[in-house]
């Protein structure tokens, strides 16, 4: 049986079992969001397109310097245990947590474009966490270019 996909801002994504695009679900203008029916966290997607002038070579420390920036205009504390995975995309992802929030976030690229990507889900709801971990993984691996 084939996986269902979303399509948005020239990516196409293959969605687990159970995912749905929830983006118009939520008030006023988000970005793309994901969330599994029934389940805790949402899974949002904002692209950024080269659009013109000097084409960038964005390479994994541009990745690197870009989560950092975003822990730190965010207050969500060191960035630890990275994690960078080379394939067709270039990838960081680093995980967050606090007392209320666990937060995972994913910064992509294909060396022009980049896609940040976080999953925000209720620290109370941790056990729930771990399995849609797994699938946001499985949905982050799955993006491809239209």
């Amino acid at each position: 049986m084939n996986q269902p996909k979303v399509h948005f801002a020239g990516l196409s994504i293959t969605l687990p079992q159970g995912w749905v695009d929830v983006t118009h679900d939520i008030p006023g203008l988000p970005p793309p969001t994901l969330a599994k029916e029934g389940g805790t966290g949402a899974l949002q997607f904002s692209v950024g397109r080269y659009q013109s002038g000097a084409e960038p070579h964005i390479d994994m420390q541009a990745l690197q310097n870009l989560m950092h920036e975003f822990a730190g205009s965010r207050r969500l504390g060191r960035v630890e245990n990275m994690r960078e995975l080379r394939g067709n995309l270039l990838s960081v992802s680093s995980d967050f947590v606090s007392d209320q929030e666990f937060i995972r976030v994913w910064y992509l690229t294909n060396s022009r474009d980049v896609a940040l990507v976080t999953y925000i889900a209720l620290v109370e709801k941790l056990e729930e966490v771990a399995s849609e971990l797994e699938d946001a993984e499985t949905i982050v691996g799955s993006l491809e270019e239209l």
